[in-house]
């Protein structure tokens, strides 16, 4: 019985070791601010246009980014994304 305990604990560990990496990745990130938001997403959105998406099109794939980077740093969404 020896090997299930051990097993338990690398069990524990590997979850506190996941816990951690997921903590400080966030800390890694910029500040995600409002402001700072909306500029990147008039820069997405022309990028997008330029490539030769229409102006929904682009605009949806902007929020999109914008949406999955705010999920990433754990923010709740404004109003207009």
């Amino acid at each position: 019985m020896k090997g299930i305990g051990q097993s338990t604990l690398s069990n524990e560990n590997d979850e506190c070791d996941k816990a951690t990496r997921v903590h400080s990745n966030i800390e890694k990130y910029k500040e995600f601010s409002e402001e700072r938001t909306k500029k990147l997403y008039e820069e997405l959105l022309v990028q997008h246009l330029k490539s030769g998406h229409n102006e929904i099109e682009a605009a949806e794939r902007a929020k999109r980014i914008i949406r999955k980077q705010c999920s990433m740093r754990r923010i709740s969404l404004w109003n207009w994304v």
